[in-house]
């Protein structure tokens, strides 16, 4: 049997990203981080933050709605790529028309986005090589969360 989310679940979700910036506020007023969190969590708050919420909320209530599904694997992984490229699209023109960011702040947050569901899993626990995207979205989280200020104003 299916499972619909109700508003409030997705608004839960939504939420989800707004405790995870107030993480990653907190870590950056205190100059000495937690303990318990690792350098990976950190890392992917930090890009969190530059990703909008409204598109933040939408992969977590649309990857709730994977786990919780029953279709073959092969359809549900065809789309969650799809889904995945839509919300990348979406995202690139959420920030180019709502909030008039400059093309180069676009781009970067576009890949923050990636980075962080690879980093996260999505559909790239699709892929037959996980263990090495992970390892890859891994590192490239402090990198990338290093170079962006170099690069976006």
């Amino acid at each position: 049997m299916k499972r619909i989310l109700s508003f409030d679940e997705f608004v839960a979700a939504n939420s989800a990203k707004q405790s995870a910036i107030q993480k990653v506020n907190g870590s950056v007023n205190n100059t000495h981080p937690q303990p318990s969190d690792s350098k990976a969590d950190y890392y992917k708050d930090k890009l969190l933050k530059l990703l909008p919420a409204e598109v933040v909320g939408a992969f977590l209530f649309i990857d709730g709605i994977f786990k919780g599904n029953k279709v073959e694997a092969s359809t549900l992984h065809a789309i969650q790529w799809g889904v995945f490229v839509i919300l990348i699209i979406l995202n690139i023109l959420y920030l180019r028309k709502t909030q008039q960011n400059k093309w180069r702040q676009v781009i970067f947050t576009s890949g923050a986005f990636v980075i962080w569901v690879a980093a996260i899993g999505g559909p790239f626990t699709t892929l037959h090589q996980q263990d090495v995207v992970q390892l890859l979205s891994s590192i490239a989280l402090p990198l990338y969360t290093l170079a962006i200020p170099f690069f976006v104003e």
